[in-house]
């Protein structure tokens, strides 16, 4: 190849270092060990094999392997540059930002309001209930002439509900001192129900009445002289309730200790008949017996 020839067709660089090196009398495994560069980038570096490095530590070790022969390594900064092809453009994999219609605002906008409604309206309504519990409000069931009024009672305050097939008190969660509090309104239903818990009616003809107040949480079976189940259920503490039906009753009384029984107007001494503070006793013969 002629002088001229040469000029026209650079020399690589890697061609060129390995030259220098083989001149200095250097071998790869020296020059690693003074540049710190390893064996096999000095290697790939005059084999021009370079594809695999990344060009901004290329030209670090580039440099520095001109530098640990002695020679300038501005001589081989524009060849590298020009050696290995352009790096790809940066594109973002996101979505352009547009600017947003009117529509799109307001739509966005509307989504918030709505969502931030239904939020609120779900909060009040699990705020009431739970004040709503906390207060204790009760199903209260009275009897009014030939018919039953259900009246719902919250810290004195009395409303209208439908009739109910029962035949007793039901406050299985308002406290008894609740239930002497009168409740405010003029509404007739709510009267009657008040009158009847003070002052309870007569039994009709051949039935008996037995009211049972608890002072602590208890369970009560009731069963009348036709085998029928006037109660099998949990006693609130502080509750009282009220069963009319044909003698003789069978009752079962847990946790009798805390229980108090009137049968007919009369109380009941359940003393005799508990049994491990569980108290069986049939009532409405000529005395109350035990089973």
């Amino acid at each position: 190849m002629t002088e001229q020839q040469a000029e026209l067709i650079p020399t690589p660089i890697g061609i060129r270092l390995r030259q220098s090196r083989e001149a200095a009398g250097l071998s790869i495994a020296q020059v690693s060990k003074k540049t710190r560069i390893r064996e096999r980038i000095i290697d790939s570096i005059e084999r021009d094999d370079t594809d695999w490095i990344a060009p901004i530590y290329l030209r670090g070790y580039i440099k520095n392997y001109a530098l640990g022969l002695g020679l300038d390594p501005a001589e081989f900064a524009g060849d590298v540059v020009s050696s290995r092809p352009a790096d790809p453009e940066l594109r973002s994999v996101f979505n352009i930002d547009r600017k947003r219609g009117f529509g799109e605002r307001w739509l966005k906008a509307g989504s918030y309001l709505v969502a931030t409604v239904l939020i609120a309206a779900l909060v009040w309504q699990v705020t009431q209930q739970a004040v709503q519990f906390s207060q204790g409000r009760t199903s209260l069931v009275a009897r009014n002439g030939d018919q039953e009024v259900d009246t719902s009672v919250a810290d004195g305050v009395g409303t209208e509900g439908s009739e109910r097939k029962s035949t007793h008190l039901a406050a299985s969660i308002a406290s008894l001192e609740k239930l002497r509090s009168r409740p405010v309104g003029s509404d007739a239903a709510v009267e009657q129900a008040w009158s009847a818990i003070k002052d309870p009616a007569p039994a009709a003809p051949g039935h008996s009445v037995l009211q049972i107040s608890v002072s602590a949480d208890s369970w009560i079976e009731l069963v009348d002289a036709n085998g029928e189940r006037l109660e099998m259920d949990l006693l609130r503490g502080g509750n009282q309730r009220s069963y009319e039906g044909v003698a003789p009753f069978e009752l079962m009384v847990g946790r009798a200790s805390s229980v108090e029984l009137v049968f007919d107007g009369e109380a009941v001494d359940l003393a005799p008949h508990i049994n491990g503070d569980v108290a069986r006793l049939t009532l409405g013969a000529a005395e109350p017996q035990t089973p």
